[in-house]
């Protein structure tokens, strides 16, 4: 839904109001043609440029100077002829020419109100990213308690958007496999919007690209962001499988160097968290390497008690 500019105050005799509005930036630093003109200065004099475009003129604004200028009356003149340019503008859609306008305004009112009127052309414009960087700026300015709340809606509207646009990409770059491009705009879209759906679906980008410590990290932090989220159970029995593996992989590795005991605490360790039967019988392998034949009986019992019928024929002896 489209939104006026907010009125911008003026300091002049009977404070005057104009309407400011939303567009693209002005120029950087540099004062529009109008502006030039209307100080005296011949326009056949002001070289011709290039306009810019509604990207190159939503960007940030400089933070004002702590100390307010007092603005004589020329000054005072050409401030207004340059928002009542960004009214006329803005009423009309050309946001290009109304931020050109109230760019070079700032330099002689640099306030909050002036920030949010950028900001509101620069959302009008199309340009989400950086009018939610506008609407931040004016938030740390001297805004009109008029305008507060309604920036802080845009504000989280903005990030409700920008969140949604990087999730929607990140879900097309995975079903091309470019793993590490949709998990940096997961990334992206966490930073706009705290969502732990995202941490959730950077930590399945990282066990499709295999890489399972990053995936076991990201799982984790998906729990300890939100226990209450939905799929936080399946993010559960996932790290539980994940350990398991990794206690699997360590038990082998102690096995090669004949320390059966601890491979068996540690195949213990993995049917804990993943009640898997191949860890009950790998148990008892290592406990029967380390002539612990009570164990190792004990182990191949519970193996074949609970191992399903058609899987792991070879350790069955079938």
């Amino acid at each position: 839904m489209r939104n006026d500019l907010a009125v911008a105050s003026i300091f002049v005799a009977g404070r005057n109001r104009l309407v400011a509005q939303l567009a693209v930036l002005l120029y950087s630093l540099a004062l529009p043609l109008a502006h030039l003109v209307a100080a005296g200065e011949p326009a056949s004099a002001v070289p011709a440029a290039a306009p810019l475009t509604a990207a190159e003129l939503c960007v940030p604004l400089p933070e004002p100077d702590k100390v307010a200028h007092t603005l004589d009356r020329k000054e005072q003149k050409l401030l207004r002829g340059l928002l009542e340019e960004a009214g006329t503008a803005y009423q009309s859609n050309d946001y290009v020419r109304a931020l050109t306008a109230l760019r070079s305004a700032y330099r002689y009112q640099s306030n909050g109100d002036v920030v949010y009127n950028v900001a509101q052309a620069c959302r009008e414009a199309g340009q989400a990213q950086s009018s939610l960087a506008l609407y931040e700026q004016s938030q740390r300015l001297d805004l009109e308690p008029s305008l507060k709340n309604d920036c802080k809606r845009h504000i989280e509207e903005l990030k409700s958007k920008l969140a949604k646009d990087e999730d929607d990409s990140a879900s097309r770059l995975l079903s091309t496999k470019e793993y590490d491009a949709a998990i940096a705009a997961w990334d992206r879209a966490f930073k706009y919007k705290e969502d732990a759906i995202y941490i959730y679906r950077q930590a399945e980008a990282y066990q499709q690209a295999g890489q399972p410590d990053k995936a076991l990290e990201a799982y984790e932090r998906f729990v300890l962001t939100d226990p209450n989220q939905k799929y936080v159970i399946d993010a559960k029995k996932k790290i539980a499988s994940m350990q398991a593996k990794k206690e699997d992989l360590r038990a082998l590795q102690l096995m090669q160097t004949a320390e059966h005991l601890k491979a068996a605490n540690a195949w213990d360790n993995a049917y804990r968290l993943e009640p898997q039967a191949i860890y009950l019988f790998r148990g008892a392998e290592a406990f029967n390497q380390a002539a612990q034949w009570r164990d190792a009986q004990a182990g191949y019992t519970r193996f074949l008690r609970e191992c399903p019928p058609m899987e792991w024929i070879a350790e069955r002896g079938i």
